[in-house]
């Protein structure tokens, strides 16, 4: 059971973008919504299975180019996260067109930039970021050098630069971590342990005949959001198999 454009869905949901959450709601899938949007694609398309290339193109939209990557940066993210190839001047298109139709995230970006910075500028000992779920994510000793802020992220290692993007990538990610846990936790309470997760995905073992129980039940489990999450339109891509397989 594996959670269906998790980080893309929070991220909307983080900045309560409503117009498009009401387009997932209605069912579309967010890089679906995000091409119909562009006018790459028309409305009651399925570009998933119509045309993967342009579902991944805006799949490494919506996340890449949703951490504040750059023309240069996004060509790489495309590469790597869709096997695209892109000339500069499309990767640089891709990331104004997503920025030009997402202000609210971009509004996000400088909200942590500047709060960080102020932190830097205070020679604080921490930086902390407060999760909706209630966790916190440290940042330590945020300061300025030649023009950037750096942090130590994890004890013990060493500095790296840090932004506004990449603070929401990992408020996202660590959100969805959230998420997972919580979902984890419910389906075992239902009696469904996972034996297993990747990512965003959860792995169990149940009698064969009682795979068609086990699909509603985990279903409605995993996309009932917790009540820090409320309003947030989740779903799940779940399958049966005899082994494990993606």
């Amino acid at each position: 059971a594996d959670y269906s454009q998790i980080e893309a869905r929070l991220l909307l949901w983080r900045v309560g973008d409503e117009p498009k959450l009401a387009l997932i709601r209605k069912g579309l899938s967010v890089y679906q919504a995000y091409g119909e949007a562009l006018g790459l694609c028309g409305s009651g398309s399925d570009i998933k299975r119509e045309d993967p290339h342009l579902y991944k193109y805006c799949k490494a939209a919506c996340l890449g180019a949703g951490y504040q990557c750059g023309g240069e940066r996004f060509k790489s993210v495309a590469k790597v996260m869709a096997g695209l190839d892109l000339t500069e001047e499309e990767a640089v298109k891709a990331v104004q067109d997503y920025r030009s139709r997402n202000p609210l995230v971009v509004k996000l970006w400088y909200a942590h930039h500047d709060a960080l910075a102020y932190s830097a500028r205070r020679r604080d000992d921490t930086h902390e970021v407060e999760l909706r779920s209630g966790r916190v994510l440290t940042y330590w000793e945020p300061r300025l050098a030649c023009g950037e802020i750096e942090v130590t992220q994890t004890r013990g290692c060493g500095r790296t630069r840090m932004y506004g993007g990449k603070l929401t990538e990992n408020e996202i990610q660590a959100t969805a971590r959230d998420l997972l846990v919580h979902a984890w936790v419910k389906c075992a309470e239902a009696g469904y342990l996972p034996v297993l997760n990747v990512h965003d995905e959860l792995v169990f073992e149940v009698p064969e005949k009682d795979a068609d129980r086990a699909v509603a039940d985990i279903t409605g489990i995993m996309t009932e959001p917790p009540g820090w999450a409320a309003g947030l339109p989740l779903g799940i891509d779940i399958g049966v198999h005899g082994f494990y397989t993606k």
